[in-house]
């Protein structure tokens, strides 16, 4: 597993809320670094819940952040799918018979919603931003090796 430079570029424009910069570097990162890097996504993406949700996890507290995602995102294209989102923090929650009903393109998606939202609204992530990726490339190599072993 390598985890370039322009991975972790890429989410700090996520977090910073330049979306103009993340499409380009998205664009420049070519097909055989895919994996990889949506490997490390969903490892900051993991990370973020872990931010947002230490306290409580609850339907009732993911219910609200839902909600309060569906306002910051209404005006986004392609929409935000509420019910795919909830889902996808519920699996991340433990409730893992969810990731069955989720298609890879809904999973990318709301993860990049999630990260932009927990990203840009927590003090605490924008100035731990290096701690976080390096956190996140750690996750994401750690699981890359577990499946290498599990094969």
């Amino acid at each position: 597993m390598k985890i370039s430079a322009t991975h972790h570029d890429f989410i700090r424009a996520i977090v910073s809320g330049d979306t103009r910069t993340a499409d380009e570097l998205n664009e420049r990162i070519p097909q055989t670094e895919r994996r990889d890097f949506h490997v490390f996504v969903s490892a900051f993406f993991a990370l973020m819940l872990e931010q947002r949700f230490k306290d409580d996890s609850s339907r009732e507290t993911i219910s609200t952040f839902v909600d309060e995602m569906r306002h910051d995102f209404r005006n986004a294209n392609p929409p935000m799918q509420p019910l795919v989102v909830e889902a996808l923090i519920r699996a991340h929650c433990g409730e893992d018979h969810l990731f069955e009903e989720l298609s890879a393109t809904d999973v990318y998606r709301a993860e990049f919603q999630v990260i932009v939202k927990v990203g840009t609204q927590t003090p605490e992530v924008r100035e731990r931003l290096g701690d976080f990726l390096a956190d996140a490339e750690r996750l994401a190599q750690s699981w890359s090796a577990e499946a290498e072993e599990s094969a």
